[in-house]
């Protein structure tokens, strides 16, 4: 929902819980809220929030926190810096990270799930190449990653599967064990294939779900490889 939407319930007595809910794509993580309609007498009474109690109705603010979000580069040689597109000849090395941007969650949820999903078109990925680094990771001359490495941030090994898609999912107590707010950088190769088009590309997505909530899908982002064929 907007900013501003006001929902108005009529409740018979008892205790609710209120859940916000949004579509797929969204920044937003809303926390729940809860009711109790109450018998005062001769008539009814509502608790609700952090003690509000009216008469006959109470007005709850929905909270909520940040949701995670991402950006993705691609190395560009030729200027030697990270960029959202490059050239590269068919059976090129090219290095790419997808970065991930946690807000804090300390108080609020227990565990993040963290899934990036990246699909490959005209490339493929270099198996055990992945890596996570607490920093914007450095390619020197000699087109070796450099960077504050976080070990074991990574649950299970990347592999690309039958669909061109690289699932990488983060360990979120290794990375950010104190809840606080954090940013990583998934690193990996891939190898330029494309034979038959003159623009490979590959597209990632970050997909997560707080506590026992709804699962959500940020939007995505993608880079593009110029191979000239």
């Amino acid at each position: 929902p907007a900013d501003g939407t006001q929902v108005t319930f009529t409740l018979e007595p008892g205790y609710y819980i209120f859940l916000v809910r949004t579509t797929a794509e969204n920044s937003r993580i809303y926390l729940p809220m809860s009711a109790f309609v109450r018998v005062d007498g001769d008539k009814l009474a509502v608790t609700g929030g952090s003690g509000v109690t009216g008469a006959d109705a109470v007005e709850l603010t929905a909270k909520y926190k940040d949701g995670p979000t991402i950006d993705k580069m691609v190395w560009c040689a030729v200027h030697g810096r990270w960029d959202v597109q490059t050239d590269a000849s068919v059976g090129g090395i090219l290095d790419f990270y997808v970065r991930v941007e946690i807000p804090a969650y300390a108080g609020a949820v227990e565990n993040v799930e963290l899934t990036v999903r990246d699909t490959m078109s005209g490339i493929r990925y270099v198996a055990g190449s992945a890596r996570v680094y607490g920093s914007e990771p450095l390619i020197d001359a000699a087109g070796a990653a450099s960077g504050t490495l976080i070990e074991n941030a990574l649950i299970g090994t990347p592999a690309e599967d039958e669909n061109g898609v690289v699932s990488f999912t983060l360990d979120y107590k290794t990375i950010a064990p104190t809840a606080a707010e954090r940013t990583v950088y998934i690193y990996y190769q891939a190898v330029s294939n494309a034979l038959d088009a003159g623009i490979a590309s590959n597209t990632a997505v970050l997909t997560y779900k707080i506590a026992a909530g709804e699962e959500k899908t940020t939007s995505p982002k993608t880079t593009a490889i110029y191979n000239y064929s």
